[in-house]
């Protein structure tokens, strides 16, 4: 930031956010009797880590302004670095002389191996240096990273002096040159190594620099409106794209093969690492960019531009998916990240302290779908800490309050995108953690299994209230109100003649008969039957009469009733509405729900409903509607009713006979479309297309 340092933010416990160490400021600043902000490094305008060596050395490279030199930090150690990243012969941190405003690093990359730092430079030069020593390691292009030789102590009137001055004056390389009166190609930049292409990449500044999975390709920007594609072990220009306006921002998805890059033109550009062709253009800013990244899964791109406003960028539609704006009060983003699983989005906002950690609601909200392209934007106010009780936290939680009308939602009920055409397969468009957790729904159980039984809490120690007698020094107990109606009720009974044991009461009229377990004294007695008179009420009990009870249903077995429960005619509810009802619980309460269907192999009227859930599953198998979440339905009720099923195998072979027709019918369309789109992605990879 612009205090000049380097922190790092835990985004779920605040106490394991910290500062980077810079060294010990606070004794060299008393040494030399100056502040101790005086010794920090100078804000920093450029950042790049890997993890992937993070415990053997620094992972962390950062550029800082107006400075030729990068410096490497270790986010295992939270502290900066042994090795400054710089080229020899540089007359750098000295206080005799300035550093050449060339040399000063503007943009910094870490390969994927973590063993190299990639800086490029205000003068168009890229450096290589080893993270773990310190060294340089080439540059691109070649002659960037000759080392001067030292220069001798030139006198007034020398003519080696005349003649650096005359070269400096006139920009030439060399003084042979100079004096044969050769002239300097000017061939095409489309040529690899061309020289136009050299001399754009040491005079513009590299806005961007990146490596790619495999540390083939180097890639760059500029402002110049190059990108160029070096080879990473040779330093040799692969090729290069004009993209006819300054690249300002380059963003890379090393997953998906993919470069993009933010021009001045507002034009976001998407370019095919493999082909180094352009495979999208995103139209659609008003202001220029600030900040760009790609989401994990590289199929959006996130920009952040000076209107103060983010976009979402879907690639395979080339649309604008979401758009909001910080107009309200935080203002315009000057940098934004996305995390891995996309889950959450972090701003950072010109002239605001802080990081602003956004959620995306379309990944567990089913009714936020990023479909339809935004018309205006979404206004985004300044997140406050407010105070509310109880209610209206649970209020929050239910999804009462906080709604914004302005995203874009689903109507109520209808989750299920209906189909372009007919038979063919769709998806639910449900968050992936709602129905891959039914799959892992044990494993999940087994580890939420407490490892012990409950505990009673101790009992609390209690003090007997006392009352200060009349004179003041003998206390008095207080009397509880229930201890003066029980003496009160004690008394009546005693004086009405009742005379009964301590704690005993009368036993209920045919108590001691229903729980008698003296089944002799029952045989020999059976005149007892006779003796009751027809006047008397017959005593029931509730724990005796099993037989006649029915066992309580779920909303689920009501409504696979309604729909196949007559007598083979369907009506009631659509399978899609079934299907929709489930969609609409969690993943415990879908388990619950199918538990509900029947008891076990002894329940005659759950085995009915099994079949009945059966059919259900045969039909919405057949329809391929709602594909990955009806295969997590259809794992979980087999892994539930598996039993039940294999003892009614004469009524549920067809049944199962019907389903896996169907279900490898889907399945084979959808491999099919796989292949058939891999291979059209394979052919066109192969294409020299102009």
């Amino acid at each position: 930031g612009s205090d000049r340092a380097l922190r790092s933010f835990h985004a779920v416990r605040d106490c394991q956010s910290r500062e980077l160490s810079q060294g010990k400021l606070l004794a060299k600043a008393k040494k030399l009797h100056i502040r101790p902000s005086e010794l920090k490094l100078s804000p920093i305008v450029a950042m790049a880590n890997a993890e992937t060596r993070g415990r053997d050395w620094c992972d962390i490279v950062t550029a800082h302004e107006r400075d030729a030199c990068v410096y490497v930090w270790s986010s295992e150690k939270h502290k900066l670095g042994p090795h400054e990243l710089k080229q020899p012969g540089w007359k750098v941190n000295t206080m005799s002389s300035e550093q050449d405003p060339l040399f000063f690093a503007v943009s910094v990359a870490i390969s994927v191996c973590g063993n190299y730092a990639l800086v490029g430079t205000n003068g168009g030069s890229i450096f290589k240096y080893n993270i773990q020593s310190g060294l340089p390691r080439g540059a691109y292009p070649k002659s960037s990273g000759k080392v001067r030789k030292a220069e001798r102590k030139k006198r007034p009137g020398d003519v080696s002096m005349t003649a650096a001055k005359l070269r400096k004056a006139l920009g030439a390389k060399d003084a042979k040159r100079l004096a044969s009166g050769k002239r300097r190609k000017t061939t095409t930049g489309s040529e690899p190594g061309s020289t136009l292409v050299e001399g754009h990449s040491q005079r513009s500044p590299v806005t961007g620099v990146d490596v790619d999975g495999l540390n083939r390709q180097l890639i760059s920007c500029s402002l110049d409106g190059y990108l160029i594609w070096w080879n990473f072990q040779t330093h040799d220009v692969i090729e290069a794209v004009d993209t006819g306006s300054p690249v300002a921002r380059m963003t890379l998805a090393r997953d998906s093969g993919l470069v993009a890059i933010g021009c001045d033109d507002c034009v976001i550009r998407v370019y095919d690492l493999v082909t180094r062709r352009l495979v999208r253009r995103l139209e659609g800013s008003t202001a220029h960019l600030t900040d760009m990244t790609f989401s994990g899964d590289g199929r959006r791109v996130y920009t952040a531009g000076h209107d103060a406003s983010l976009r979402v960028w879907d690639l395979p539609t080339a649309q604008c998916v979401d758009w909001v704006s910080f107009n309200e009060g935080l203002g315009a983003v000057t940098s934004v990240s996305v995390s891995a699983t996309g889950e959450f989005i972090c701003t950072t906002h010109m002239g605001r302290l802080g990081i602003y950690l956004w959620i995306d609601r379309s990944l567990y909200d089913p009714k936020v779908r990023l479909e339809s392209v935004p018309t205006k934007p979404t206004l985004m106010a300044t997140p406050e800490l407010v105070e509310c009780g109880m209610a209206e936290v649970e209020d929050l939680d239910n999804g009462s309050d906080g709604e914004d009308e302005s995203m874009p939602q689903a109507a109520e009920g209808d989750l299920t995108l209906a189909p372009k055409a007919v038979g063919a397969l769709t998806l639910s468009g449900m968050p992936r953690s709602h129905w891959e957790s039914l799959f892992h729904l044990d494993l999940v159980k087994a580890r939420n299994k407490p490892t012990e039984a409950p505990k009673a809490p101790p009992r609390a120690p209690f003090f007997i209230p006392t009352a200060r007698a009349s004179d003041g020094l003998k206390p008095v107990f207080e009397k509880e109100e229930e201890e003066e109606e029980n003496s009160s009720s004690a008394s009546q009974a005693k004086s009405s003649g009742e005379e009964k044991k301590d704690g005993e009461q009368p036993p209920a009229a045919g108590w001691g008969e229903a729980w008698s377990d003296d089944d002799d004294d029952a045989a020999e007695a059976p005149a007892l039957e006779d003796d009751v008179t027809e006047n008397e009420p017959e005593v029931s009990s509730r724990i005796l009469q099993r037989s006649g009870m029915k066992l309580p249903r779920c909303h689920l077995a009501d409504l696979l009733q309604r729909r196949y429960g007559n007598d083979g005619h369907r009506g009631g509810p659509a399978p899609h509405d079934i299907t929709g009802y489930l969609k609409s619980l969690t993943p415990a309460a879908v388990d619950v729900e199918m538990n509900g269907l029947c008891r076990g192999p002894t329940d005659e009227e759950g085995r009915e409903i099994v079949m009945l859930g059966l059919d259900w599953l045969q039909e919405v198998l057949e329809a391929r509607d709602d594909f990955e979440v009806v295969q997590a339905y259809l794992q979980r009720f087999l892994k539930i009713h598996g039993e039940v099923m294999d003892l009614d195998r004469e009524r549920t072979g067809d049944r199962v006979a019907a389903m896996e027709k169907a279900q490898k019918g889907s399945s084979r369309h959808l491999r099919d479309l796989i292949h058939q789109n891999l291979c059209l992605i394979n052919f066109f990879s192969n294409q020299n297309l102009v």
